[in-house]
């Protein structure tokens, strides 16, 4: 016959059990106590650059710099001459629409300083466009009244037209030109001028931009 368990011991009065997931006294005592003597982690000190490190990555700047410049450089002139370009061209339609509008004869010429008359140097100087009222093709002061004028290019950069139409351009009443050619604008201040040229096309009808510029050959026609 198997011997009988003994009784389970049952815990003095006075005294409970901890409850399930609960820690008993003495282990919650010794927690508290680690918890206040742990050390303590102080923050890490912020670490500075030295002067080396600093040389090292402005001369970096200054080549990556150096490299970018030209690139640079030539973006602005190609935005620059699009940009002259385009106003020229609109410059043209504008006096071909007036000549029709006004039934008359409306003519581009390079301007003076002042804005109220033509100039016979380059077009760089800036153009005006007038109504020429007695249709004998030049610009009459205190006659001709001037419609709109167009500011001097950048300094460095070139407008000039063929020699069919040299320091003139005019529209008959149909808006046909009575000149044709071309212009061609250029920055004279690169290496090669033409790199970046821009030439605008003439004809009896509509102005338009030449998309193949390897057959002009000079900015001064």
């Amino acid at each position: 016959m198997p011997p009988t368990p003994p009784p389970l011991a049952l815990p003095p009065s006075g005294l409970k059990m901890p409850l399930i997931g609960q820690r008993p006294a003495h282990t919650q005592a010794l927690h508290y106590h680690c918890r206040m003597f742990a050390p303590v982690r102080l923050p890490r000190p912020l670490r500075g650059v030295t002067l080396i490190e600093v040389m090292i990555t402005v001369a970096i700047l200054a080549i990556l710099a150096a490299i970018a410049a030209p690139s640079f450089s030539d973006m602005i002139v190609r935005n620059r001459l699009s940009t002259l370009s385009n106003e020229l061209m609109v410059a043209l339609q504008y006096a071909r629409s007036e000549a029709i509008n006004r039934r008359g004869t409306v003519s581009l010429c390079p301007s003076n300083a002042t804005g109220n008359g033509c100039n016979a140097g380059g077009w760089e100087n800036g153009w005006i466009v007038f109504h020429d009222l007695d249709g004998f093709g030049g610009f009459t002061p205190n006659q001709d009244p001037v419609l709109r004028v167009w500011p001097a290019a950048p300094p460095g950069y070139t407008v000039r037209a063929s020699p069919d139409i040299g320091a003139l351009l005019g529209y008959d009443p149909r808006g046909l030109a009575r000149e044709t050619g071309f212009f061609i604008l250029c920055h004279t201040r690169q290496p090669d001028p033409l790199t970046n040229a821009r030439v605008l096309i003439v004809t009896k009808m509509q102005p338009r931009l030449a998309t193949d510029i390897a057959v002009y050959t000079t900015c001064t026609p």
